[in-house]
């Protein structure tokens, strides 16, 4: 059952982060207007959740894709709140 929420978990991190480059638009509006070079933002963003997805699959990398997942949540947090 844990293997079973983990590559769920990996699977939902790797589909929004490829949802960042298929539709931009609705990443961009949740950007609030404060922070600097929203496209790029958005861009990088979706590249770190794509990778950390990636990097949950495989026992090698999976806590510190762990450990990156925490450190983007809190970084996105201001965009999930506006």
């Amino acid at each position: 059952m844990k293997l079973i929420a983990l590559y769920f978990m990996a699977a939902l991190y790797i589909l929004a982060g490829i949802m960042h480059f298929v539709k931009p638009g609705g990443y961009l509006a949740m950007m609030p207007p404060y922070l600097p070079a929203h496209k790029a933002l958005v861009f990088w963003s979706g590249v770190a959740e794509t990778g950390l997805g990636i990097g949950l699959l495989f026992p090698a990398t999976r806590s510190w894709a762990a450990i990156g997942i925490i450190v983007l949540l809190i970084a996105v947090f201001p965009a999930n709140v506006y």
